[in-house]
């Protein structure tokens, strides 16, 4: 779970304690005007009981008052977190292209990785050197694969799917790190 739903749900479960104490409160007061002198213990029971549910919800009040300023803060370091990685994912990259599921054909495919950024189609020819942003090589690498299976029998009669290897449909491989060793 991420520490922001982890906050989300910690507010939450506070402000329905919260609820919960406003609704003793309530239920607590007396009901009585002016207390009779036999009765002064127990309407100061009471009063202790009151002051005790009044403590406990400015507690609370000032635990939600935490948690919401908290939250903030990880909301604020997230945005900063993603702003990073989108730069970094802008930063442009040398490499060729390798259309492994049909060998010298070219592919197309679109991606859309950031909020507020319009889709973007690609197309790329098997052998082809480009220079794309490096988002965009660790998305050929990442997600242009599939999983074949193959039946295992660990008893007779018997049979399990399992993952038998992770195939590349395209591959995108870097030329900057070579480039220096040529020269």
């Amino acid at each position: 779970m991420s520490p922001v739903k982890r906050a989300v749900r910690n507010v939450q479960s506070v402000e329905a304690k919260q609820t919960s104490v406003d609704n003793q409160v309530k239920v607590a007061q007396p009901q009585v005007a002016q207390p009779v002198k036999k009765d002064m213990k127990a309407t100061s029971d009471i009063d202790k009981k009151l002051n005790d549910m009044e403590k406990k919800q400015t507690d609370m009040r000032k635990r939600i008052e935490v948690l919401k300023s908290s939250k903030e803060i990880e909301d604020r370091e997230a945005e900063i977190r993603w702003e990073q990685r989108r730069q970094r994912d802008m930063r442009m990259v040398k490499g060729i292209f390798h259309n492994k599921e049909q060998p010298g054909k070219s592919a197309k495919f679109s991606v859309k990785k950031y909020k507020g950024v319009s889709p973007k189609t690609w197309t790329f020819d098997h052998g082809e050197v480009r220079t794309i942003p490096y988002g965009i090589a660790c998305h050929i690498n990442d997600n242009g694969k599939f999983q074949t299976y193959k039946y295992e029998s660990p008893a007779p009669g018997m049979a399990k799917m399992k993952v038998s290897k992770v195939e590349h449909r395209y591959t995108f491989t870097s030329l900057d790190y070579t480039e220096g060793f040529n020269n």
